[in-house]
């Protein structure tokens, strides 16, 4: 799973898509018929105290509205959820399933890891990971102490592709460097690899765009 962002209504809304409806459509990309549209339905409201609120885009299918799942690549930035691309069209993740859009020059998509170079001591375990930690991409597994969980943080030291599979190195740490002024550094307490992302195509790590 990586993130992509359409930068013609970014600057102005921060959303993921233009705000001129985008067609979205089931693979194969080039010869599918159109499944639905997406669409900004509300822009970012700013509070005059500070804040901001009420972006809303959707997925608009004869008549009926879907909210299109995002993740933050930023504070207060949202981005489409990518699961495979192909030759410029983007496969990402609806509220049932998935669709392809084609990409325009002006949009961005941010491979995995741009985006975890960007966070890398506030990574964690999502809650699709499934262990155990293995010594190498597809391997036996790897000798590491704590108990695997869902949030548990870890560092993403390598993101490497292993033929059509994406597998990250992490370092599972002792705890958050969010803990560090009570806890004091966090300890590397194993290291070992997992496949990048789950059989849903979500991502099995993610970080924390908003800080501690």
């Amino acid at each position: 799973m990586d993130c992509y962002r359409c930068r013609r209504c970014s600057a102005r809304a921060r959303a993921i898509n233009s705000s001129r409806p985008r067609s979205a459509c089931a693979p194969p990309p080039r010869a599918a018929t159109s499944v639905g549209s997406i669409q900004v339905d509300q822009h970012w409201s700013f509070a005059p105290h500070g804040g901001c609120e009420g972006l809303k885009v959707s997925v608009h299918t004869d008549g009926r509205r879907a909210e299109l799942p995002t993740l933050e690549y930023a504070n207060e930035s949202p981005a489409a959820i990518v699961l495979a691309e192909q030759g410029g069209w983007f496969k990402i993740r609806l509220a049932a399933g998935a669709g392809w859009l084609q990409a325009s020059p002006r949009d961005q998509f941010m491979p995995l890891a741009d985006l975890f170079s960007e966070y890398p001591t506030l990574t964690t375990l999502n809650d699709t990971f499934t262990g155990p930690l293995l010594e190498a991409p597809g391997g036996t597994p790897a000798a590491v102490k704590p108990l695997l969980a869902a949030g548990l943080p870890v560092r993403v030291l390598e993101v490497r592709s292993v033929g059509d599979r994406q597998w990250l190195q992490v370092a599972v740490m002792s705890h958050s460097i969010c803990d560090a002024d009570r806890s004091g550094p966090p300890d590397v307490e194993g290291i070992g690899w997992l496949p990048a992302h789950a059989a849903s195509g979500e991502p099995m790590v993610w970080f924390s765009s908003r800080g501690c």
